[in-house]
């Protein structure tokens, strides 16, 4: 009982440090998210990120860039990049099994 009772205590000692965390975050200036600009999936990603980042308290903002343009680079704190891997299926590559 008496270990069940620390477990307890100590996440409620997370809860309490989460949630003070969460408000110093709140109050601090939006985060910028750049995606490119000229790729519709980055900028519904972009989106989904942010609307999930807004409901834990977290602001941020979303800007559309060019690939490659540097201006912008410095106000950016994250930045959405897609990665494009190998292909790995038999359909993908045009081969057959």
């Amino acid at each position: 009982m008496e270990l069940r009772h620390m477990k307890l205590a100590h996440y409620q000692v997370s809860l309490r440090q989460a949630d003070c965390l969460r408000r110093e975050v709140s109050r601090a200036a939006p985060l910028v998210l750049v995606y490119d600009s000229e790729d519709a999936e980055a900028r519904a990603m972009a989106e989904r990120v942010a609307v999930n980042l807004r409901e834990v308290g977290i602001a941020v903002q979303i800007s559309g860039q060019a690939v490659g343009d540097a201006t912008k680079s410095s106000v950016a704190e994250m930045r959405l990049v897609r990665q494009r891997g190998p292909a790995t299926s038999p359909a993908a590559t045009g081969t057959t099994p």
